[in-house]
């Protein structure tokens, strides 16, 4: 989302004439920069495949290659040159930006997978988890059962025999 943004103020940049309007677009565009930058930094700490760290080596190269083409662009609208900077951006400045968008289509196809991939796991553990919990309430109702049963077959029929054979006794 952030290369987005960014672009789309690099975009705005090279059509408008607006000093402030520059001005504004040069300071978020920079904090975008920051803001992409520190996610690459992120994600390559969370990268455990040979995969995603190779597509991120090539986003970074691809990511500097887009900054160098836009510094570029904007010398050149500086200078004043509107045409040519407004002509390098729509081909080779949005054509490596393109290239950049696609790795991280990519990055975010990969990371996709192992989200639903962990979610099968999560379901896989929830559905044994509660397999588990059942099957201990059926023991747990079951051993209650058999303590009454065994109470009542070994303490409460002796003492009822006990007591019936004492009213006797006192009749």
């Amino acid at each position: 989302r952030a290369m987005g943004e960014h672009h789309f103020l690099a975009k705005r940049q090279t059509n408008t004439t607006n000093f402030h309007q520059i001005a504004d677009d040069f300071a978020n565009m920079m904090e975008i920069r920051v803001k992409v930058d520190d996610g690459v930094r992120r994600f390559t700490a969370l990268a455990d495949r040979p995969a995603e760290s190779a597509l991120l080596a090539q986003f970074r190269i691809e990511w500097a290659e887009y900054r160098q083409s836009l510094d570029a662009v904007l010398a050149r609208l500086n200078a004043g040159d509107l045409d040519s900077a407004q002509a390098e951006f729509d081909t080779s400045t949005t054509a490596v930006f393109a290239v950049a968008t696609m790795i991280i289509d990519d990055l975010l196809d990969i990371s996709k997978a192992d989200g639903y991939a962990a979610t099968e796991k999560v379901r896989s553990v929830y559905g044994l988890s509660l397999a588990s919990i059942v099957a201990v309430l059926l023991f747990a109702a079951a051993s209650v059962s058999g303590a009454i049963r065994w109470i009542l077959l070994n303490m409460s029929k002796p003492i009822l025999r006990i007591s019936n054979a004492m009213q006797r006794l006192t009749a």
